[in-house]
């Protein structure tokens, strides 16, 4: 039977109705001896790894992958359940949306999109936008694929007023699934609320 592996990659506890289970903040949780043919009956679970609230991975054993009954196409990752833009199902471009709400303020911290080693595939930014409610001036908001500002840039915006802001410059660089890669949006002051919209493209 195969294992499902659960990470809360949201601030907040996460609530699992198909499994009466809650996951704290960063939390992974792993359920053993699950059929794969559950999967497509999870509907809390499809709901929030859309909504970007957690990881969710299932992997067959090593039995059922050598009997070759089961493919390793059939193991299944967040991507799998990845919503992409309606008017271009098969582009293989998605959107991410994550609310981030105010901290203390006065200090940097990262907002995790995705945890690290969470990425579930290679993708490229191509655009990249926050809507600030509460601001601080002179803060910036950074995309980067590793945490504490490290690893590769991937889009910069503003927190130091409220409104839209867009990304201010055209790196389109590639995020590249890896024991330290994830998706981070990293505040020069944990002050600034808001959310931020990104659109990426998946790449081979």
């Amino acid at each position: 039977m195969a294992t499902f592996s659960i990470t809360n990659i949201s601030s907040d506890e996460v609530h699992l109705g198909d499994f009466y289970l809650t996951i704290a903040a960063g939390e992974t949780k792993t359920l053993s001896n699950r059929s794969v043919d559950e999967v497509s009956g999870l509907s809390s679970v499809q709901r929030e790894v859309a909504d970007g609230n957690i990881t969710f991975t299932v992997t067959p054993t090593a039995d059922e992958l050598a009997s070759g009954l089961m493919a390793p196409p059939n193991s299944i990752s967040g991507d799998d359940f990845q919503e992409v833009a309606a008017a271009a199902p098969l582009s293989g471009v998605a959107e991410i949306r994550s609310e981030f709400a105010a901290g203390g303020g006065g200090s940097p911290d990262d907002v995790a999109l995705y945890a690290a080693n969470a990425l579930p595939y290679k993708f490229r930014v191509l655009d990249a936008h926050v809507k600030v409610s509460t601001a601080v001036g002179g803060s910036t908001l950074l995309l980067r694929d590793e945490a504490a500002g490290a690893g590769t840039l991937l889009a910069s915006m503003s927190g130091a007023a409220t409104g839209r802001s867009e990304m201010s410059d055209n790196l389109t660089a590639v995020a590249t699934p890896g024991a330290t890669k994830g998706l981070f949006l990293r505040r020069s002051d944990n002050g600034v609320a808001g959310e931020v919209i990104i659109t990426i493209r998946r790449e081979s």
